[in-house]
């Protein structure tokens, strides 16, 4: 069963046609910061790192991978972008680090059930059409005990994202509990540009019939969801 209407996704996802984000300037942004060990740019990469188990034989994939610049940060084995651009970009970067990329959306990931050892989302959900539909099917991509590692832009940052969404990290790991996952580390980082982190680990599988107990669920995508489950309702 699926949660989400692709038509809807298709014109989502075309808007990022229009997308003028220049990730050649963003790389050599970002690589500067590393090169200096900025304080900044080093939380990040360290809280990432620590939180991906480590095996040499584990699958990582990056959903919203925008231009590829994870794929020389962290050993990314897949990712998802769905910008035209950055996907272009990401495709350069990922025959370069032995990636697999595919573009797509992450409310709708295109890949097999429990695949993944774990799964990063490196300030991208605040920008997802629907961020309870990206928890469920990273829900449905992870190994039972896997990591889901992002970070995020929060709301005391003053930052909202353009689809209006924005984040306090407790009431995040609240919601994530809800999907499943249980809280592993959360760190606040006032002042950065490169946001917060949060890494839960999946501690059991989503039932899509578990939605109709999620209190944050529109009223409306509530009885939208009962009617997919129980037509007879």
């Amino acid at each position: 069963m699926k949660l989400y209407d692709e038509s809807v996704i298709n014109v989502w996802s075309s808007l990022f046609k229009l997308d003028k984000y220049d990730d050649v300037i963003q790389r050599e942004q970002y690589k500067e910061k590393f090169a200096k060990g900025s304080e900044e740019s080093q939380r990040l990469f360290n809280f990432v790192a620590r939180n991906l188990k480590e095996t040499s034989r584990q699958k990582i994939l990056d959903i919203g991978c925008g231009g590829g610049l994870s794929f020389e940060m962290f050993p990314i084995t897949h990712g998802i972008e769905p910008g035209d651009i950055r996907y272009a970009k990401a495709v350069k970067y990922a025959d370069a680090n032995d990636v697999i990329v595919v573009q797509g959306v992450a409310e709708a990931i295109p890949f097999p059930d429990k695949m993944f050892d774990a799964v990063l989302s490196l300030n991208a959900i605040e920008h997802a059409r629907s961020d309870y539909e990206v928890m469920i099917e990273v829900n449905r991509v992870l190994k039972m005990g896997g990591m889901f590692i992002l970070t995020y832009q929060d709301a005391r940052e003053k930052f909202v994202a353009p689809t209006g969404r924005t984040y306090n990290g407790d009431h995040l790991v609240d919601r994530m509990k809800d999907y499943g996952f249980g809280l592993v580390e959360k760190r606040y980082y006032p002042g950065g540009s490169w946001g917060s982190g949060i890494a839960v680990e999946k501690l059991k599988d989503f039932d899509v019939k578990d939605l109709l107990k999620v209190q944050h669920v529109k009223r409306g995508k509530l009885w939208e969801i009962r009617n997919l489950i129980e037509p007879s309702l």
